[in-house]
């Protein structure tokens, strides 16, 4: 059984699978067309509701999640060349064909080869933010290919997850410290990964000291 501290979900085009907080059985909530179509999140109210609900009456709040992406909602494409400049081209190629505005992706070596996996961005950060709202914490989104787990969550499966979580966090699409907590810039959805731009204070309080100094030897050469 997998302690009460930790949810495992596989998640799918049109559900998840949920096994964690001391329950022993996996359950599958269903995800109507109306809230996820096609990979899309058309109504993120909806889905909000649709988790609030599921954890009614489960008040493991602060739990964190092993997020599991089944392979139907995955794009993948193996890259074999060694020279930097194909793998660069290959995937620049290959992210333009996944057919999201933005997309969350990494690059796996499970052996000589590379293994470029991608899936849209928005249909995971509104997954996580669900359970945000509830003070459930994700510690990793990681594709169901690199832990060889399929369409079917298993207890098995989940504890093998949770066994290894530190090991997932470091392997997670979600490229954030754990637990991962979306940006606000991530939960809106904003086209822009860039960084903040960085404080000009300690710039500013240089300028003014150096300024000081300057003002200083002036005032001690006119007084002579």
């Amino acid at each position: 059984m997998i302690g009460k501290n930790w949810l495992v979900i596989l998640l799918t085009k049109n559900s998840m699978q949920l096994v964690g907080l001391g329950e022993e059985k996996v359950q599958t909530l269903a995800i109507p067309g109306t809230i996820i179509s096609n990979m899309e999140v058309t109504s993120k109210d909806g889905l909000y509701t649709l988790i609030t609900n599921w954890l009614g009456h489960r008040p493991h709040t602060g739990a964190e999640i092993i997020w599991i992406l089944a392979p139907d909602i995955c794009f993948e494409h193996v890259i074999t060349s060694t020279e930097q400049a194909k793998i660069d081209s290959e995937t620049l190629q290959f992210l333009d064909t996944v057919p999201f505005e933005e997309v969350l992706s990494r690059v796996y070596k499970p052996l000589e080869w590379r293994l470029i996996i991608a899936v849209n961005k928005d249909l995971v950060m509104s997954m996580i933010q669900g359970f945000i709202l509830h003070s459930y914490l994700t510690k990793a989104v990681i594709p169901g290919k690199v832990i060889q787990a399929d369409v079917v969550l298993t207890q098995e499966i989940a504890q093998n997850a949770v066994k290894h979580a530190s090991e997932l966090g470091r392997e997670s699409l979600v490229a954030a410290p754990s637990p991962i907590v979306p940006t606000l810039s991530e939960l809106a959805g904003s086209s822009t990964s860039e960084s903040k731009p960085k404080s000009q204070l300690s710039l500013l309080l240089g300028v003014f000291g150096v300024l000081l100094v300057i003002l200083m030897v002036v005032l001690l050469f006119s007084n002579r």
